[in-house]
């Protein structure tokens, strides 16, 4: 009693309003009082996470408690260190309990990403001076610079999506190629450069921008072109190539050195669409996508070569078509072919 007149007296004195606890009061035997501060649980923050596996094992810290009457306890399902799967996010709920029968909850989520990748690494390109990268260098002469070759370029786009694999992508481009002879029969020497390479390489994808030197070839005609680029496709699946990627012509600016036969171009890429689709090949479409800007993809010197941002044109094109037919579902992981 005499403790309670004193707090009054207090109150009184100092001219301040005395407030009661919102909390419940509790009287020990010494006769002083206490308060218990609600029993209260904070989860861990969200996490994100990314992997190729279909689960990942997930750690993460124990909840913090505030309040209750001890002893209080406190646990999460799912557990830390569970196995999560990939493309999902999982809700995990943490809750508290103390010695008075108190309880408190809260959640927060755990999302596994799935990290991006292609049902194979390999790649062969194959082509002419298209593939080899040839462009205009400083003494205005059409010279090969892998570095601004398309090969590469996509290389580096695959690298930057695909960080856990690694890709190769041999680059068989070779200037002035042709598919068929002056005689009008597919080219041995050709046909043989190609089957070499899908021998040595033995590739899960090849890449195949072939045919425009055959346009200047007297009285070889697209009919011819598309009919050994259908060949090819061929070739290729029994060689047990997983995807062939089949291109069409970029466009030429017409009427200068290299580009007299510019007007068959749009004629050889409708026959190349149609050798796509009977042979389930992946059209390519890098006339489509470089014919709004000719001028400033195509090499004005010749008519016929891409300038650098040409080929990095091609590059993103060739990219896209494989992002879209050649990624693995968020659900699937790739299986090792064996093949490098």
């Amino acid at each position: 009693m005499t403790s309670r007149i004193a707090i009054i007296l207090a109150c009184v004195l100092s001219l301040t309003a005395c407030e009661s606890s919102t909390t419940t009061p509790v009287v020990t035997g010494g006769g002083s009082t206490t308060t218990t501060i609600p029993l209260a649980v904070a989860c861990p923050a969200a996490i994100s996470t990314s992997t190729t596996a279909a689960t990942i094992a997930v750690a993460y810290a124990a909840p913090a408690t505030t309040g209750g009457t001890l002893p209080v306890t406190a646990s999460c399902s799912p557990a830390s260190g569970t196995q999560f799967s990939k493309g999902a996010t999982t809700t995990v709920t943490c809750s508290a309990s103390d010695s008075a029968g108190k309880t408190a909850s809260c959640t927060f989520g755990i999302t596994v990403a799935a990290i991006p990748q292609l049902k194979g690494t390999k790649f062969l390109a194959f082509g002419d001076s298209f593939t080899a990268g040839e462009v205009l260098n400083a003494a205005r002469r059409q010279v090969v610079n892998d570095s601004k070759a398309y090969p590469t370029l996509l290389k580096a786009l695959l690298l930057a999506r695909y960080t856990a694999q690694e890709f190769v992508i041999p680059n068989y481009g070779n200037p002035g190629e042709v598919l068929m002879s002056d005689l009008g029969y597919r080219s041995e020497e050709t046909r043989l450069r190609w089957l070499r390479a899908l021998t040595v390489e033995r590739p899960d994808a090849v890449l195949i921008l072939e045919g425009v030197n055959d346009l200047n070839t007297v009285g070889i005609t697209n009919d011819q072109i598309a009919g050994v680029l259908s060949e090819m496709v061929q070739e290729a699946y029994a060689a047990q190539v997983k995807m062939v990627y089949l291109a069409t012509e970029p466009p030429q600016i017409p009427g200068l050195l290299r580009s007299s036969q510019a007007a068959r171009v749009p004629d050889l890429n409708s026959k190349i669409t149609a050798v796509a689709r009977a042979q389930a090949a992946t059209l390519v479409d890098l006339y489509g996508a470089m014919i709004g800007n000719v001028t400033g993809l195509i090499n004005s010197d010749d008519g016929l070569h891409p300038y650098p941002a040409g080929y990095a044109v091609m590059a993103q094109t060739f990219f896209t078509s494989i992002r879209n037919t050649f990624e693995l579902s968020s659900s699937s992981t790739v299986a090792s072919t064996g093949r490098r």
